[in-house]
């Protein structure tokens, strides 16, 4: 259970419990330990994959805006890893508000859909 959310077997058990299905400790422990290594295999594939699709994203973006001294982004982990993968963790600023240009950049967009779904 460790591996989606923070709980122990015993809360698990209990969170069970309260909604009406009375089961007991031993049983969490069995079911965890025989499907939490596939719940955690699924996990690390997806975290694989958002890796992958990043990479794919700033290769394409460097090859049409060539290389730049400095990425700046926000706090997500693919980003992190995928510019150590290319040696350029050094280029690397992240931080409150490094980011707000490129966010406030696509506001009245996203404003402009906001108002259509309302309406």
């Amino acid at each position: 259970m460790y591996i989606r959310f923070p709980l122990l077997l015993r809360n698990v058990e209990d969170l069970l419990h309260e909604r009406g299905i009375d089961i007991c400790y031993e049983a969490v422990r069995y079911w965890w330990q025989r499907f939490g290594p596939m719940f955690a295999a699924e996990i690390r594939k997806r975290r694989v994959t958002g890796i992958r699709s990043t990479l794919k994203f700033l290769k394409k973006t460097m090859k049409k805006h060539g290389p730049v001294d400095v990425f700046v982004t926000d706090k997500p982990r693919p980003y992190g890893a995928v510019l150590k993968d290319l040696g350029m963790i050094d280029r690397q600023e992240t931080g409150p508000w490094l980011n707000n240009r490129a966010e406030n950049s696509q506001l009245p967009f996203r404003r402009a859909m906001i108002s259509a779904r309302s309406s």
